[in-house]
């Protein structure tokens, strides 16, 4: 049986079993049918739907606690980035409360001045030069710490408060960027690439924010790179968000595909989106896991030069790798065996320290 709660929520009853496993499958039936783009008015369309699942046994009194219990596994199934389902457990009250914790903290945390931005750099594997920079965004939380963008970005695209992260991070890394260009004469041509939400994108509202922070900073547009992860540009693809990328991309900026191949790789998307760099999950770069993986960072890589794209592989963290990448023809790389995310002043002296091949190592 299937009924609608209400806006954009629906209910499925699954009267056979007495576990979790046919509510599992009738959600995965469910996402696998959404997988499907659709027209609408002329347009490619995609809908993604977050599902939770709960069990109407024994610990279950009445329906409302089984409805209940069912969208607190939803809910944790947003967290989990969308398009995925959770099954209920009794951990997950508890999760789902310290993330409404977490919601109400992120309010206002950018006016407070609540976020830094970490910095990791990018190298040329052929010359160990620092040629462009990742900035990463770290939440100084009053009471928690120092938390890391898995512990809340989730939640501040769920709460709507990622664009005001996101303007924080383009606003801070482009003012930065713009300071070691001016302060380092061999650093003219260094590039800073930043995280934006998909929501950001389909929005429009970054095209502008752009304009502002680089007309405001001086940065030159070819100094910025967009960074989206593979899994949100599809989910968020339309003819207006790839507009968007496009009308950026005009001006000079840079798009990266990050992540690259462990979401829905198509050759399809490559021939549709405005593409100038890809980067490579490090579950490819560390080769441990499966004997296709070098095959496949082989043909991600020798793709990436048919197609004239920048291929940047993540993750290096030991020498083997890295040898294997420049074998391979991959040309530039990051990860902890080259450097690992730092402050701004520990960035500064990083310029001035030489071989960086060595010191970074000794340093990481």
């Amino acid at each position: 049986m299937v009924a609608r709660l209400g806006g954009d929520e629906f209910a499925i009853l699954v009267r056979h079993g007495a576990d979790a496993a046919p509510g599992v499958q009738m959600a995965e039936r469910v996402m696998a049918a959404l997988e499907t783009p659709f027209s609408l008015h002329g347009k490619t369309t995609r809908v993604a739907a977050s599902i939770g699942v709960a069990t109407l046994d024994g610990t279950v009194s009445d329906a409302e606690e089984a409805v209940r219990q069912a969208d607190i596994a939803m809910y944790m199934a947003k967290g989990m980035g969308k398009a995925c389902f959770q099954v209920f457990n009794s951990g997950l009250h508890d999760d789902m409360l310290d993330r409404l914790a977490l919601k109400g903290d992120l309010r206002g945390a950018a006016d407070r001045g609540e976020f830094v931005l970490d910095y990791q750099p990018v190298y040329d594997l052929r010359t160990d030069r620092i040629v462009g920079m990742e900035a990463l965004v770290r939440w100084s939380h009053p009471t928690r710490g120092l938390l890391a963008p898995g512990a809340f970005i989730s939640i501040a695209e769920d709460s709507g408060e990622i664009e005001s992260i996101d303007r924080f991070v383009l606003e801070t890394a482009c003012r930065q960027v713009r300071t070691w260009q001016w302060e380092r004469p061999d650093q003219r041509d260094l590039w800073v690439s930043v995280n934006m939400s998909g929501t950001h994108i389909s929005s429009g509202r970054l095209l502008a924010d752009v304009d502002r922070m680089l007309g405001e900073s001086g940065l030159p547009p070819t100094s910025l790179v967009i960074e989206l992860t593979e899994t949100a540009l599809v989910q968020q693809l339309s003819q207006d968000a790839c507009a968007h990328l496009s009308a950026l991309r005009e001006r000079g900026v840079r798009i990266a595909i990050d992540d690259f191949g462990t979401g829905f790789s198509s050759l399809s998307y490559l021939q549709r989106l405005p593409v100038d760099v890809l980067k490579v999950d490090r579950s490819f770069v560390s080769g441990h896991d499966a004997p296709q993986q070098i095959p496949l960072l082989q043909t991600i890589v020798t793709l990436g030069d048919n197609l004239g794209l920048t291929v940047v592989a993540e993750g290096i963290e030991e020498p083997d790798q890295q040898t294997r990448l420049e074998t391979l023809g991959c040309h530039y790389g990051q990860g902890y065996l080259l450097c690992r995310p730092t402050t701004p002043l520990a960035i500064t002296k990083l310029f001035d320290s030489p071989a960086p091949r060595t010191v970074t190592r000794s340093s990481a």
